[in-house]
């Protein structure tokens, strides 16, 4: 009987046992104090029935006072006590918050997972934005772009690292891993291509030597110039001017007057001229 009444009131739904649980504790009491009373009735009923039993039928007999008022079915909580109807009650508030306990576990769940995915579509776009950055930061110079002549002129000596050529102040023969480019002192020397001063250096036979960064792996040289007009960590654009060219040193003497330019990748001397406008 109490599993039925219990399936009673889960049939009726999550949502009808917690409406009717606060009426349910109220009609308890009234149920009780009603049950108490006519038990009392009753008793006193039966008392006066027993009374009027002629002598000689009291021992087997039992007075039938029903009457259509006391003879009628009772609710569902005929046969049990206020405490028993509590704690059927008190197991379906149990279930009840068990539920939403457990709608909210899966409502929390869920924005746990938004949040991760939202984490990470951002660290998706981070990683993205970041490989754009490197992107940009390393594209420069490569072999199917062209870079200016820093200057204009013939080319004096060209660039030789298979053969050695003739050096005539120095009366010799080497291997050349520039182009010398006759022009006349206090020329303009224009950048060949932008990029970044890493170095500007004195040598004995080059005289001022300006290397240009282009990035990819290439660095352009400068050599035989004077009143450079950029510092090292400078960004250069193709075409700005850096410097004028300078009266050779001793070790050029008989070539003349020149800009000394030498082309180079990952460390190693190229041609320069396939790679000229």
């Amino acid at each position: 009987m109490k599993r039925k009444l219990f399936n009673f009131f889960r049939n009726k739904g999550f949502y009808l046992a917690i409406g009717i649980c606060a009426l349910a504790i109220v009609a308890v009491a009234g149920v009780v104090n009603y049950q108490s009373a006519k038990q009392d009735r009753q008793l006193a009923e039966n008392a006066a029935g027993f009374e009027d039993v002629p002598e000689g039928e009291a021992d087997g007999a039992v007075a039938d006072n029903r009457t259509p008022e006391n003879d009628r079915d009772m609710d569902y909580t005929e046969g049990y006590n206020a405490d028993e109807v509590q704690e059927i009650l008190n197991e379906l508030q149990e279930e009840a918050a068990a539920g939403e306990s457990s709608d909210a576990v899966a409502v929390n769940s869920g924005d746990v997972s938004a949040q991760e995915s939202d984490g990470a579509e951002g660290a998706q776009s981070e990683e993205s934005t970041g490989e754009t950055q490197v992107q940009d930061t390393s594209a420069g110079f490569d072999e199917t772009q062209k870079m200016n002549w820093p200057v204009s002129g013939t080319i004096l000596m060209d660039y030789s690292m298979d053969s050695t050529v003739y050096y005539k102040t120095l009366d010799q023969y080497k291997c050349n891993p520039g182009v010398l480019i006759a022009t006349q002192s206090n020329t303009p020397v224009n950048a060949a291509f932008e990029g970044t001063v890493a170095s500007i250096t004195n040598d004995a036979a080059l005289g001022t030597v300006l290397v240009m960064d282009m990035g990819n792996g290439y660095q352009a040289s400068y050599g035989q110039i004077k009143d450079v007009t950029v510092s090292v960590g400078d960004t250069v654009e193709k075409g700005q001017v850096i410097a004028a060219v300078a009266q050779p040193t001793k070790y050029f003497g008989e070539e003349g007057s020149h800009l000394y330019f030498q082309l180079e990748k990952d460390g190693s001397p190229v041609d320069p001229k396939p790679y000229m406008e």
